[in-house]
């Protein structure tokens, strides 16, 4: 399924990298700031938060390219709840994301990204809602 949104959310992301570096540390304080039960399940370590962006930015990148199916990302999901990652921490740290690159790139920010990025995730949050309701 290839939803040709690829650019648009690459070219955020780059932009945001020049701009600010890796976003992680950003969409993490987002997150913790609504989720603060999640920073436990880290239990203090930095190097995990960094790979699990790196994976879901990854994730994000391939569906939006189409180099990922939505249904071939289900394992992403089945990981977290094994972890004891909840239903609305999932479910905010998509929403968390794109509102992080946003605020960064603010001006620069174009209603193509928007499009792209809101395209992306409602095609992953179909596969993600299917895992967490089985």
């Amino acid at each position: 399924m290839a939803l040709s949104a690829g650019s648009a959310i690459t070219e955020s992301l780059e932009l945001y990298a020049d701009k600010h570096g890796d976003p992680t540390s950003a969409i993490y304080a987002r997150f913790y700031a609504t989720h603060p039960e999640a920073e436990e399940l880290f239990g203090g370590d930095t190097l995990i938060p960094r790979r699990m962006m790196a994976g879901i930015l990854g994730i994000l990148i391939d569906l939006a390219d189409g180099t990922l199916d939505p249904a071939h990302s289900a394992a992403w999901v089945v990981d977290h709840i094994a972890y004891e990652v909840t239903r609305p921490m999932i479910e905010t740290m998509f929403s968390v994301i794109v509102d992080a690159v946003r605020t960064g790139l603010a001006e620069q920010w174009t209603p193509q990204m928007e499009a792209d990025w809101i395209g992306v995730l409602d095609a992953w949050a179909s596969v993600v809602h299917r895992q967490l309701d089985a």
